[in-house]
């Protein structure tokens, strides 16, 4: 009988820790990391300060909030990075140029440092109110920004110009990212999605162009994707 109860306490033990387990597995997953940088924590157990922070996507570190040796409260920030391979510029436009202009148009961005280049960017966003003392409208210009030359905060100056794009287009609310990579879910079956890496345009007006990877005639999953995602990190998807 105390074999048999002993028997019994540990196996409540055992699924209890594997409950917990699987719980902080989870949490870990949903924040960014892979199986390969879970398993890295257990070689740390006595000195997780040891352990080295990996970002979930490359990019350019601009803020450094931790000094060495300085403890992080749960959810705190250590670092601000930013992916400045596209940035956004806000522009502000005349009340009496809206006409000329239309979402999807393309931009030409000349900045102060930089006189003699410019810079390709299309309007991407428009705002519903104009600024009743300046009269204008703003908007937001993305723009390609490979060479890392643009910086946050810089002064710009935009010609716009009103022409939308086409092609293969799905809703901007289907694209979600992993590490660098840009991903859509499709219908595979009944009630089976499979994620399916793509080459994206820039988003126009709640749309996004899709250069590679889907072809004419793939359902896609435009809600509930975030879900989907979650689901498919837990199992382990790259």
């Amino acid at each position: 009988m105390v074999a048999t109860s002993r028997l019994l306490a540990a196996e409540s033990q055992y699924k209890m820790a594997d409950a917990v387990w699987d719980q902080r597995h989870r949490e870990l997953t949903l924040a960014g990391m892979n199986n390969a940088q879970i398993e890295q924590l257990a070689q740390y157990p006595d000195n997780i300060a040891g352990y080295t922070l990996l970002s979930p996507a490359d990019g350019m570190l601009l803020e450094v909030a931790i000094e060495n040796g300085q403890m992080l409260a749960a959810g705190e920030s250590a670092f601000r990075i930013a992916d400045l391979s596209v940035v956004w510029a806000d522009v502000q436009i005349p009340v009496a140029r809206i006409g000329d202009v239309a979402l999807g148009g393309q931009a030409s961005i000349r900045v102060a440092a930089y006189p003699q280049q410019r810079f390709g960017g299309r309007l991407e966003a428009l705002s519903g109110e104009v600024e009743v003392g300046s009269q204008t409208l703003s908007g937001r210009v993305v723009i390609d920004n490979q060479q890392g030359l643009l910086r946050p905060g810089m002064y710009v100056q935009a010609d716009l110009k009103g022409i939308s794009q086409s092609g293969l287009m799905v809703p901007a609310s289907a694209l979600f990212r992993r590490s660098n990579n840009s991903y859509v879910f499709i219908v595979s079956g009944p009630r089976s999605f499979e994620p399916v890496k793509v080459t994206a345009g820039q988003p126009t007006g709640g749309w996004t162009r899709i250069d590679a990877g889907l072809k004419a005639g793939d359902e896609v999953v435009s809600g509930g994707v975030a879900e989907l995602k979650s689901h498919w990190q837990y199992q382990g998807g790259e």
